[in-house]
């Protein structure tokens, strides 16, 4: 039976933050892939990935060249992996196809919506030495002003599964008043927007991944971190804002309402999700993080220092002088 499902009711509730829970994941995977993607286009290997929340997620590759990570091709290995989040975080609610059904919008809504919340907010600033961006800018001699782009973007986008969730909303309740238009979006986008980047923040500390051995040090990291908190809130503001003053209209199409069966498969999904996040980038230690290589990793590579690499398939590791090191500068 298909009708106008409230997208408010404590099972589509539930559905909506167990998708936020997979579109996390998601964009984390995002942006390793479209890095990846950037890397092969301009000549390198893809050799493997580290999925962390508290360090910059990274495709690990081979390089063609010591000064590869200076050179023209390598723009798409710098900046592949915020182009995907920011093409996934526009065009996925509006062009994707798929089911008609309630559960099928909630996790377009979110994974668009985490891709503009973690992978244009908190991932593009988390580290402001050797993330993607901040590393191409300071190769480029640009300005580090100029990083706040794309959050900025990210906010822009995040207006787009905003407009659609409140529009599904209006859909099952045409008169919903404007405090319950924000109350729809603090549910089912800032609270999980701050589930996951209160994960991150705990992670960071807890791992010692800044510097925190002391309470001066304690106010160093934090001061490290609000970039990226900010970042990261961008997106909420943006649709707080939104909810205040628009109402859109109504989702006209029928959908089907949430069912046991879709949320029980969403919920399977979201913990072999979970799994495999914590196999590609669980913290390892002290500041460190796992990775997965598939290949062998020759002297060019560019693992990080802080990645613990597993190898699968008999892979091998090299000591690395890629962008991470002589040649990197």
């Amino acid at each position: 039976m298909f009708s106008r499902p409230n997208p408010n009711s404590p099972a589509a509730i539930l559905t909506g933050w167990l998708a936020a829970l997979c579109g996390g994941i998601i964009a984390l995977a995002l942006i390793a892939g479209g890095q990846g993607l950037g890397a092969i286009l301009g000549g390198c290997r893809w050799i493997g990935l580290t999925l962390p929340l508290h360090q910059q997620t990274w495709a690990l590759v081979n390089q063609p060249t010591l000064a590869f990570s200076t050179q023209g091709p390598a723009v798409g290995y710098w900046l592949g992996g915020m182009a995907a989040c920011l093409l996934v975080a526009v065009l996925f609610v509006p062009l994707i196809p798929r089911p008609q059904g309630l559960t099928s919008e909630l996790i377009a809504v979110q994974i668009s919506w985490m891709a503009s919340v973690l992978g244009l907010g908190w991932m593009a600033l988390l580290d402001p030495w050797d993330g993607h961006l901040s590393r191409f800018l300071r190769l480029h001699d640009m300005s580090p002003v100029a990083a706040w782009l794309i959050p900025a973007l990210g906010a822009w986008a995040a207006l787009i599964p905003t407009l659609h969730l409140l529009a599904l909303a209006r859909g099952a309740q045409p008169q919903l008043s404007r405090s319950g238009r924000i109350l729809t979006v603090v549910i089912h986008l800032v609270l999980p927007a701050f589930v996951w980047i209160a994960a991150g923040v705990f992670v960071v500390f807890r791992t010692g991944s800044t510097f925190h051995s002391s309470p001066l040090e304690g106010l160093g990291s934090f001061l490290v971190l609000w970039p990226p908190i900010v970042a990261a809130a961008l997106p909420s503001v943006a649709a707080l804002m939104m909810a205040w003053l628009a109402f859109p209209s109504p989702w006209v199409n029928h959908l089907e309402p949430v069912r046991l069966k879709t949320t029980a498969l969403l919920l399977v999904t979201a913990t072999v999700l979970v799994g495999l996040q914590l196999i590609l980038g669980a913290p390892s230690g002290s500041g460190t993080c796992r990775g997965v290589l598939w290949a062998h990793a020759d002297s060019r590579n560019n693992l990080r220092p802080w990645v613990t690499p597993t190898s699968i398939l008999g892979a091998a590791v090299l000591p690395g002088v890629g962008d991470n090191g002589p040649g990197g500068e």
